[in-house]
């Protein structure tokens, strides 16, 4: 059995995507002009979407519904991680950023503040999953840490890595962060801000 599919083709981004599959080749026709009218409204005709019709068949549908399957088990793999692994990273990272602070110069402390630069950057590397390097970036300002979380991810088959720091940073004074280094809530809030930014470099 034959259908008919109508596709169309944002001119922008070049990427073409899926209608509607119609059983008769008028159907499929009313359909293109329909999406043809709807973008003559709302875009400029230099970018404007092109659409067109193909004809496939019931095997061909079932043969590329098992080629896509294929690709989104490629691309889980891609963007996989073991949870264990990154809370292990992560507390080792938590463990150095307390090391590292503990044992700051007080003076460079100071200076470092007059001239507004980066003071500490710890960071932990992975060789198991689509992450290979967490870190923390701390700046001390008026007697305040503030602390960004960064990442770095693999690029692969089907993805471009690359590093990526979170808008969201964790500001308290250099003790209370000392401390809060030591406690579950730093550890679940830390591999929260991790994940959440892994998973923005997988998004379709």
């Amino acid at each position: 059995m034959k259908y008919y599919e109508v596709w169309g083709q944002d001119t922008f981004a070049g990427e073409d995507y899926f209608c509607g599959r119609y059983l008769t080749r008028q159907e499929a026709v009313e359909a293109l002009l329909q999406k043809e009218k709807e973008v003559e409204k709302t875009q400029d005709e230099e970018i404007r979407d092109t659409y067109s019709i193909i004809v496939i068949t019931e095997n061909e549908i079932e043969e590329r519904e098992k080629e896509q399957n294929r690709i989104n088990i490629e691309k889980a793999a891609e963007a996989s991680f073991n949870v264990k692994h990154l809370t292990l990273h992560i507390r080792e990272l938590l463990r150095l950023f307390k090391n590292a602070w503990e044992k700051t110069d007080p003076i460079l402390l100071r200076k470092n503040e007059e001239e507004n630069k980066l003071i500490q950057e710890v960071t932990c590397n992975n060789e198991e999953d689509c992450f290979s390097q967490i870190g923390f970036s701390t700046f001390h300002s008026n007697g305040w840490l503030i602390v960004s979380i960064n990442v770095t991810v693999r690029s692969g088959k089907y993805f471009h890595g690359g590093r990526i720091t979170s808008n969201h940073v964790f500001i308290n004074s250099r003790r209370a962060m000392l401390e809060w280094a030591d406690t579950k809530e730093a550890l679940d809030d830390c591999t929260n801000k991790i994940k959440e930014l892994i998973k923005t470099f997988y998004k379709d």
